[in-house]
C-alpha cells in the first residue's frame, strides 16, 4: 500500500534534492493526483521515486501517462539507465506496462 498521507512541512526537504518532481492536478478542484520524483546525473542514471497516485483516481492510467510524460522529459531522454523504485506491493500496474 502506498503511503499518502501528508508528510510534516519538514519533510518538503526531501525534495529539494530532487532533480524533476512531476505532479499532477485535478483541473476543477486543483488537488494533486499524481506526484513522481526523478534523481538524476542526466546522463547514466535516473531514478523514479514516489509514485503516488491518489486512491480515486487510480486505475485510471494516470500512473501510466506519468511515466510516459518523465521518460519524454527533455533532461532524460537520453539517460543510459532509469530505474524505478517501488513497493512490491505496488509494483503490478508498473510491470503489466512493461517495467522490469
Amino acid at each position: 500500500m502506498v503511503d499518502t498521507r501528508p508528510h510534516a512541512r519538514g519533510d518538503s526537504r526531501a525534495l529539494d534534492g530532487s532533480g524533476l518532481v512531476f505532479a499532477l492536478r485535478e483541473p476543477a478542484s486543483r488537488r494533486l493526483v499524481a506526484f513522481a520524483r526523478v534523481l538524476s546525473d542526466f546522463v547514466f542514471k535516473a531514478i523514479i521515486f514516489d509514485v503516488i497516485i491518489a486512491p480515486s483516481h487510480r486505475r485510471l492510467g494516470i500512473g501510466e501517462a506519468l511515466l510516459r510524460r518523465i521518460l519524454a522529459h527533455p533532461r532524460l531522454r537520453r539517460v543510459r539507465d532509469v530505474e524505478l523504485y517501488c513497493l512490491p506491493d505496488t509494483n503490478e500496474p508498473f510491470a503489466a506496462g512493461g517495467a522490469r
